[in-house]
């Protein structure tokens, strides 16, 4: 009877340590399938209801020449952190200028919709091939509102558009969070680490 309760427990440990293993593998060739190149915004594209880039520059420590990157990044990195999928970030936004004069954007306040119809779908294919991608992020554009008296609050909104490998629009959306004044991106880590969790989410819904 020992021998056979024996037998019975090192199956079932073989069984669990099997699956245990399989399912790290389908997750992780699940990632290795789905890699997402995203990028950040133009520098035209940070923009205030209230700031101007020098004024934006001294309050949060920033150089003015790079406003846009440093705000992008602020929430690229941590989307690396929560993304289940493979997550690539171009290498030299000075290439990109084709990608950006081709954009078309259509503005409605705080919303920023973009389509890619009128970037070449060749430098589009050819851009996806050099970073193995096969789905485009792109946070089109950052604005900062301020809502002014009595609390001084500044609204951070980033609009951001997934395409699959054709160019065609899987998601788009906003994400936003809300700041005492303008401060320096540091302090507000936390903040662009909860809507990092929240964009990836809604990614990884829509490039299934």
């Amino acid at each position: 009877m020992k021998k056979v309760l024996l037998t019975i427990v090192v199956c079932f440990s073989v069984f669990v340590l099997h699956a245990k293993g399989t399912d790290k593998m389908e997750g992780e060739s699940e990632k290795t399938a789905r890699t997402v190149l995203v990028v950040g915004f133009e520098k035209e594209n940070l923009q205030s209801n209230y700031y101007n880039p020098s004024q934006i520059a001294e309050k949060t420590g920033i150089k003015e020449d790079s406003l846009h990157y440093q705000f992008s990044e602020a929430i690229i990195k941590h989307l690396h952190q929560h993304s289940n999928f493979r997550l690539v970030e171009v290498e030299d936004y000075g290439n990109m200028s084709d990608f950006y004069r081709q954009v078309n954007y259509t503005r409605d306040d705080n919303e920023v919709y973009v389509d890619l119809s009128s970037y070449d779908q060749g430098q589009y294919q050819k851009l996806l091939k050099k970073y193995d991608a096969n789905y485009f992020l792109f946070i089109n554009s950052y604005k900062l509102s301020w809502k002014g008296e009595p609390f001084n609050t500044v609204f951070h909104i980033m609009n951001y558009s997934v395409f699959n490998n054709e160019k065609e629009k899987m998601y788009e959306g906003v994400a936003y969070f809300d700041a005492a004044g303008l401060t320096s991106l540091d302090e507000l880590d936390k903040k662009y680490d909860k809507e990092a969790r929240q964009i990836a989410s809604r990614v990884k819904r829509s490039i299934k």
